[in-house]
């Protein structure tokens, strides 16, 4: 894994050569340390050993205070000399020489490779003595000097030993194909290291993300034919064998080489670990056969159990937790995973994190901790275990790690993602997503970034239409919020990609959701770049948009200069025909009804658009509307009845039908203004009917207003236009049935709305018109005491009532209308 340490620091520049001694007592007191808690018996002897080294430290330190730099070794130092000393274990003085040397400027040419060889040399060397936190700093400080010596060339005759060197570092630090490279020079240059290089080998074969188990068995096979191996090197190499052999799944022959490994063997931890991965292979491998029954299931949960006792035993034989402990105990929580015992698996899984160790076993154990809290409902702690997870990742090209791999990593990561979003979590999906780099490119976070906010902006503004109004108005507000924040998560990736074609397409995008956001000043901004960077792509739907936020911020003249370009230069493309329509609404902004209404007509009757477009059955309700603002009501009924007869299931046919009940209502009015005028009793008759008809049509299309408004109340609140509409309506029924003479279908018309509306203002109204009705029907008492009741309303209404927003009086003159309407 590739995770910066932090207490790590930049080793590439040449140190003083005093600033290495002081770390070395502390560097060989944690060397013993780790080969003391290898082993119960090497305990005693090294308490005594690191007393020594403490007594040693401090009796360095007092050199150091009173030693002088300055005099320091005034002889010049040599290539030859730096060998020597490297050659014969001195690795301290090795390094410090070779820091001595870089340090003179006196090196030719053919050594300029010579002092970083032989410092990453010597780190490679020493890192063999050093426990698991340090051997990984010094393998990887190594690696950057052994590196920089090959690219400047090693010295002479220690080319082979170099590359050696290099590919043991960049293997142990996790940079399988880079090592298998310079091990395989290495062959190639035949250094005295040739076992050792085919067991390293083998490793990069089994431990890289495309792994090679035949290719690792071969090189294994190599190295195990060495008859010179000591019996520790060949204990491993058994081991290592075992592991080829099940990754193979020839596990009569993995069992086989296990045993040869004798049980007082310095590796017979990590054989028992791999005794308890067989149970595990076993059970994996029942459990995925298709005709699996319950005895197998048993069998299953027998194996894993058995696994787990195993591995147990295998953890028992070190003190303290060492990278066999480690492994045992990751396994352990991988066999609860298995058996569906989640809890169990998430208690080892915190275990092992806790060993706060820097480990592949506890970066793994890490990540399942996230994984099992997000699939426990836990999401506070599996946020903070995936920021643990993911923030040790500083460079995925280099991730490296035994238990999981970089693209499955991936994977599960997108997958959580995924599951957080379909459950509706997007503040957690956001979260999540501002950890993803850099295991994610900066390009893909942000357009996962942009996917959370338009989905959280999209999915609040849905909510709203089941919310009562003025939460929906606040749900509407925040899922804008979101769809501004998308714009601006656009523009950034825009700019990353400025020299893309992808450019435009984040400007689009970016405008879209700004547009949505009701950001209309951005809008316009974003929209005047995209065309600027795009020749021709979407140029009409841009004009339009443009042409719409201009228009939505009252720039009526922009707009139509934008519409305008849009239809003269794309006139067959679908997107002038909304062009069209939006400019009719600019014209009216202008009072220019004639020219708007020219517009809707070309998109009604041109031959490219059909009645099945939503732009022609747009145009035909705006233009029923236009008609019905100009107060030709003739016209207007007969664009917005065929306007419903076509569309009766669109949102707009409730508007429509209000405005032909309001049409035909007016046209009565001016039927019965020419009825006053005609003398003629034929004349008198034919507006009469005329009247009748209009009124009973009139009368029809409010009551389906009413119907369609009180059906819609009894599933939600109704929003404050729909609201004033059925008022409305319930009035228009009452006056209507009174011109239409039927007063007792009136008065109960009015006693609805008396019902309805007892306290609020415009009960007034239907008080009054009740009294009217009672006149008619010459019943004066009754009129009296309906504007009676009215005056005792009004009395009990209170102070702050808004009697002008709903009715044509304030509350005085209210009182003084019905006391002068009791005094008739």
């Amino acid at each position: 894994m590739s995770s910066k340490d932090p207490h790590d620091h930049d080793d590439s520049q040449p140190s003083p050569a005093h600033s290495r001694w002081w770390r070395r007592p502390i560097d060989h007191a944690r060397a013993v340390i780790a080969w003391a808690v290898a082993n119960r018996l090497r305990s005693t002897m090294a308490a005594g050993a690191c007393a020594a080294s403490v007594a040693a430290m401090v009796m360095v330190g007092w050199v150091l205070i009173a030693w002088d730099g300055s005099n320091w070794n005034g002889d010049s130092v040599t290539m030859d000399r730096v060998m020597a000393a490297l050659d014969r274990g001195s690795y301290v003085e090795a390094g410090d020489l070779a820091d001595q040397l870089q340090s003179q400027g006196t090196l030719r040419t053919d050594e300029l490779g010579g002092p970083v060889f032989a410092l990453g040399a010597a780190m490679a060397y020493e890192a063999d003595d050093m426990w698991s936190r340090e051997k990984s700093r010094y393998y990887k400080r190594a690696a950057r000097q052994l590196e920089e010596a090959r690219d400047r060339g090693f010295p002479p005759g220690r080319q082979g030993e170099g590359l050696y060197l290099l590919g043991k570092s960049l293997y142990m630090t996790g940079r399988i194909p880079a090592a298998r490279t310079a091990l395989l020079e290495a062959l190639k240059a035949n250094p005295p290291h040739k076992t050792d290089i085919h067991r390293l080998l083998a490793g990069t074969y089994l431990e890289d993300v495309a792994s090679e188990p035949e290719k690792a068995l071969a090189e294994n096979t190599l190295h195990l034919a060495d008859t010179k191996l000591s019996g520790a090197a060949r204990n491993d190499g058994l081991l290592q064998r075992a592991r080829i052999l099940l990754m193979l799944g020839r596990l009569p022959e993995c069992t086989a080489t296990l045993k040869k490994i004798p049980p007082e063997a310095k590796n017979c931890a990590e054989a028992a670990i791999l005794c308890g991965r067989i149970l595990m292979h076993e059970a994996a491998t029942l459990a995925r056969k298709p005709d699996a029954a319950a005895e197998n299931e048993r069998t299953v949960r027998k194996k894993h159990h058995e696994a787990i006792e195993v591995l147990r035993k295998a953890q028992g034989y070190d003190i303290l937790p060492t990278k066999a402990t480690r492994k045992a105990m990751y396994l352990i929580g991988t066999c609860f995973l298995e058996l569906g015992e989640y809890r169990a698996a998430l208690a080892q899984f915190v275990r092992i994190r806790r060993l706060n160790v820097d480990a592949p076993e506890v970066w793994a154990a890490n990540f399942q901790e996230a994984e099992l809290s997000r699939r426990l409902g836990r999401n506070v702690e599996a946020l903070a275990a995936y920021r643990r997870t993911l923030g040790a990742i500083t460079d995925p090209e280099n991730f490296s790690n035994p238990w999981i791999t970089l693209k499955r990593l991936r994977r599960r990561m997108l997958t959580a993602y995924q599951d957080y979003m379909d459950a509706g979590k997007f503040e957690i999906a956001l979260q999540l997503t501002r950890l993803f780099h850099p295991l994610f490119s900066r390009v893909r976070t942000l357009e996962l970034t942009t996917e959370v906010h338009e989905k959280w902006g999209h999915a609040l503004i849905g909510s709203a239409a089941e919310l009562p109004p003025g939460k929906a108005a606040e749900m509407r507000r925040l899922g804008r919020v979101q769809l501004r924040r998308a714009a601006r998560v656009y523009l950034q990736l825009a700019k990353l990609q400025i020299a893309t074609r992808k450019y435009s397409d984040r400007l689009w995008a970016g405008a879209g959701a700004y547009f949505e956001g009701h950001d209309y000043s951005n809008t316009i901004r974003v929209l005047k770049e995209y065309l600027k960077n795009e020749s021709w792509r979407r140029h009409p739907q841009a004009l339009v948009r443009l042409g719409e936020a201009e228009l939505s911020l009252g720039m009526v003249d922009e707009a139509l200069k934008a519409f305008d370009e849009c239809v003269t230069y794309h006139p067959r493309d679908a997107t002038a025909y909304r062009a069209r329509l939006l400019a009719s609404h600019a014209y009216l902004e202008k009072d220019d009804f004639r020219q708007a209404e020219k517009l809707l007509l070309e998109n009604l009757d041109g031959k490219w658009l059909t009645p099945a477009s939503k732009e022609w059955r747009d145009s035909l309700f705006a233009l029923g509307k236009l008609l019905h603002v100009e107060r030709r009501y003739k016209e207007a009924v007969r664009r917005l009845e065929e306007a419903v007869d076509r569309y009766g299931d669109c949102s707009e046919v409730l508007q429509a039908r209000y405005l032909i009940a309001d049409s035909c209502r007016q046209a009565a009015s001016a039927e019965r203004k020419k009825l006053k005028e005609n003398q003629v009793e034929t004349g008198r008759a034919a507006h009469s009917r005329r009247i009748h008809e209009l009124l009973s049509k009139s009368l029809d299309q409010y009551r389906q207003v009413q119907q369609t408004l009180t059906r819609r109340l009894e599933t939600r609140e109704l929003t404050p236009l729909e609201q004033a509409t059925l008022r409305n309506s319930y009035f228009a029924v009452g006056n209507i049935l009174f011109d239409l003479g039927r007063y007792e279908e009136a008065l109960k018309a009015y006693s609805i709305i008396t019902n309805r509306y007892q306290n609020d203002p415009e009960v007034l109204d239907a008080y009054v018109r009740i009294a009217d009705v009672y006149r008619r029907l010459n019943k004066p008492n009754e009129a009296q005491s309906a504007l009676a009741q009215a005056k005792v309303i009004l009395g009990l209404m209170k102070p702050e009532t808004k009697f002008s927003q709903t009715t044509n009086y304030t509350r005085q003159q209210w009182s003084e209308r019905l006391q002068r309407l009791m005094n008739l």
